[in-house]
Order: C-alpha cells, then sequence, then structure tokens
C-alpha cells in the first residue's frame, strides 16, 4: 500500500466520521427545540380563574402534574403554558384537564405540538 493511497483511505474515513459526528450533533439539538414547541396559549374567557392545569399522555389514567404551577390564569387573561413536563413524557397528544377556582372543569385531548391557543368559556 503507497502513502498517497494510505492518506487518502484515512480522510474518506476521517469524513466519514466527521459527517455521523454532525449529523448525531443535529439530531442531538433538535430534541430541545422540538420540546420547546409543547407551549399553547390558555386564554380564560370564563367568569373564575384557572388555577390548575394538568396533562398527561392518552394511555394514562393518571392526570399528570399542575403544569401552571404557582401561575394563576384570572378571568380575561391568558398565559403562555408550557406542556413539556416529566408527565407529559414528550407526547405530543395530551388530555388536558383545567380546573377552575369555583370547582368547574375543561377537559380537552389536544396537540400540544401543533396547537396555538385553548380559550375557556362559560
Amino acid at each position: 500500500m503507497t502513502t498517497s493511497h494510505t492518506l487518502a483511505t484515512l480522510a474518506a474515513v476521517s469524513q466519514r466520521f466527521f459527517g455521523l459526528a454532525v449529523l448525531s450533533g443535529a439530531v442531538l439539538c433538535a430534541a430541545p427545540a422540538f420540546a420547546a414547541d409543547m407551549h399553547v396559549i390558555v386564554d380564560n374567557e370564563s367568569p373564575t380563574a384557572i388555577v390548575e392545569i394538568h396533562a398527561s399522555p392518552t394511555y394514562d389514567d393518571d392526570p399528570g402534574v399542575d403544569v401552571l404551577g404557582d401561575e394563576i390564569i384570572y378571568s380575561g387573561d391568558d398565559l403562555d403554558v408550557n406542556f413539556n413536563s416529566r408527565s407529559a413524557r414528550g407526547e405530543c397528544i395530551l388530555d388536558v384537564l383545567a380546573i377552575g377556582a369555583d370547582g368547574r372543569e375543561w377537559q380537552r385531548r389536544m396537540n400540544v405540538c401543533r396547537q396555538v391557543e385553548w380559550t375557556l368559556g362559560y
């Protein structure tokens, strides 16, 4: 094997390795960007404050964690809600339960990766 042939082989292997490294990095970087898209504007048009919003995958009977945390959505207000929680497990289709201060409940199955807004009314 000649030196030039060895160098050419080494260069080809290096290019393949570099290409795989770049592709792997792109895939790893894409996951957080996708997760960041799990936001929905919740518009409260009801007469009561929304004090809890729970979300879980459709196959889970547990309502999931309260994604509002300490936030409250008062009547007439809206809030950008992040549905990327432990209980969502990275799923886009979720069963969502909103609970008002007066005990009223709103339930909806939604694609939180595509849905932009959810209006809660009377």
